[in-house]
């Protein structure tokens, strides 16, 4: 039963994650469109819940993964290559929530940035 309430915990918190991040995507473009380019608020702001939504991924994938068991992964397979991918992908340094936080966190409070961070 747990295997049943992780797979669909997990589907739906994808799926909700997809949205997300076809919204943020849409709300860029479009403030772009209008604007030409995003603030760095904006920028500090969008980043960090992309950030989040990353880590929400991954755990939602362990979760998953945990509950079914090595046999989830044969290999050579797709889900194979996806389980791999979710998992470079969030140790990208632009996907860890905790220095895009930190950097967005500086903006709101006034705070300058350290040199060379990225928003």
């Amino acid at each position: 039963m747990i295997a049943q309430i992780d797979a669909g915990s997990s589907a739906a918190t994808m799926s909700l994650l997809r949205e997300f991040l076809l919204s943020e995507t849409a709300m860029i473009e479009e403030r772009i469109g209008q604007v030409g380019v995003l603030t760095p608020e904006e920028r500090g702001l969008s980043r960090t819940k992309i950030a989040i939504a990353s880590r929400q991924a991954l755990s939602s994938t362990q979760r998953l993964f945990a509950a079914l068991g090595g046999s989830l992964l044969p290999e050579g397979t797709r889900i194979e290559r996806l389980f791999r991918d979710i998992h470079a992908m969030s140790s990208h340094f632009l996907l860890q929530p905790e220095p895009i936080s930190e950097a967005y966190g500086r903006l709101l409070l006034g705070l300058e940035l350290a040199p060379g961070t990225r928003l």
